[in-house]
């Protein structure tokens, strides 16, 4: 028997203001919080934090980007952080998750003494005598 007793504390609604481990790994936690409170709107309040703007969209994809994406983004942006949160909060439900590990952008775990995905180790001279 699983016991679901969580305390929620008010989702902050400030934005992201680092992309560190431990600045993403709290955000994912006060989630994870909210949905176990069943808050899916609080839920909708803090991943409409995420949201970038258009210099943002400048930044990433090139000059002028930012005004020719702009309403394909809002319109994406708002379905996320308003059908997406009850989306994400119930597979949060539905799974039982508590807790949030934050991987690299490439999404690989290596271990020491492992290589990166599609990597290759260098060959190494064999004798044999």
């Amino acid at each position: 028997m699983y016991s679901t007793d969580v305390k929620a504390e008010t989702a902050s609604t400030t934005p992201i203001a680092s992309s560190s481990p431990t600045t993403l790994t709290i955000f994912w936690l006060e989630v994870l919080e909210l949905a176990h409170a069943n808050d899916d709107a609080a839920i909708a309040q803090k991943l409409a934090t995420l949201q970038l703007r258009k210099e943002d969209l400048d930044e990433l994809f090139g000059a002028g980007s930012g005004s020719k994406l702009w309403t394909d983004y809002t319109r994406a942006f708002t379905s996320f952080a308003g059908e997406g949160a009850a989306e994400i909060a119930k597979k949060i439900r539905e799974r039982r998750y508590d807790d949030v590990e934050v991987l690299p952008l490439n999404g690989s775990r290596r271990h020491s003494g492992q290589p990166a995905p599609g990597s290759r180790m260098p060959s190494t001279s064999r004798r044999t005598s």
